[in-house]
């Protein structure tokens, strides 16, 4: 799962190599226990975020936490100049979107999971999730679904505070659930459908190794992931909903504190 996570910190092109917009994202890592910090820079600023990999039931639990480190450059009053930095927790969304994109893609090269048919718009931060796509061949039971429709709430639990929410639904429910998915069309008003899931192969075999093209792209930093401990109080978990084999977690944005 680490390994997968490092992979899909950067978006890939047709052959596997990083993508740089304006820059990569680094990391450092530790097998004891499985973490990293990935580091973004950008104008002055240093994103970093933390994640830790927790094997339990079966699984990986994968915790995450994100800050900003920026160092400010000022005059002395003598024709000089002086440095000084500050932690803040002020964090760039598409930075927090990068990172859970990439639990998503290792979880998709990984495991096999269930694919209740519906793509949304935006990032993982953005408000009100609303559909971008909708796949009636392999799911006839969302033929009342258009683009553009709004998920209001998924089993009865209130999604409209950001996309990580109904997506947290839809990529890791069990391969038997029913998703009762509540949704409003601007036109129509409010519906609801029964979501069926489709499983989904896993895209890497069993034997993929990670590993070649991790040591190929040079991204890995000398020396140990820094844990946020100093400057933040507590840890969030990659699970907003409370359930039978679930860790309880706060919603998507009270990831990033003080």
């Amino acid at each position: 799962m680490q390994q997968a996570f490092l992979y899909h910190l950067n978006d890939r092109d047709e052959k596997g190599n990083p993508i740089s917009y304006d820059g990569y994202y680094r990391y450092y890592e530790e097998e004891n226990p499985y973490a990293a910090e990935f580091i973004y820079e950008y104008y002055g600023s240093q994103y970093n975020g933390y994640v830790a990999f927790h094997p339990e039931n079966g699984g990986t639990w994968v915790d995450m936490d994100f800050w900003n480190y920026h160092t400010y450059r000022s005059k002395t009053g003598f024709g000089g100049y002086y440095s000084s930095s500050t932690i803040q927790t002020d964090v760039k969304d598409e930075f927090v979107n990068q990172g859970f994109q990439a639990v998503e893609e290792a979880y998709y090269d990984l495991e096999n999971h269930p694919d209740y048919g519906i793509e949304l718009e935006g990032g993982f931060n953005k408000s009100h999730p609303k559909v971008k796509s909708v796949d009636r061949d392999h799911h006839p039971e969302l033929s009342a679904v258009q683009k553009g429709d709004w998920i209001l709430s998924i089993d009865g639990v209130d999604v409209t505070a950001v996309n990580y929410l109904a997506q947290y639904a839809l990529d890791y429910a069990g391969p038997d659930d029913i998703l009762h998915i509540t949704l409003k069309n601007d036109k129509t008003g409010e519906y609801t459908v029964d979501a069926k899931a489709v499983i989904k192969e896993r895209r890497k075999t069993p034997d993929f190794s990670y590993e070649p093209q991790l040591a190929k792209d040079g991204l890995m930093k000398e020396g140990n992931p820094a844990q946020l401990a100093p400057w933040v109080p507590r840890h969030e978990v990659f699970a907003p909903w409370d359930g039978e084999g679930h860790i309880m977690a706060p919603a998507f944005r009270n990831l990033v504190r003080w």
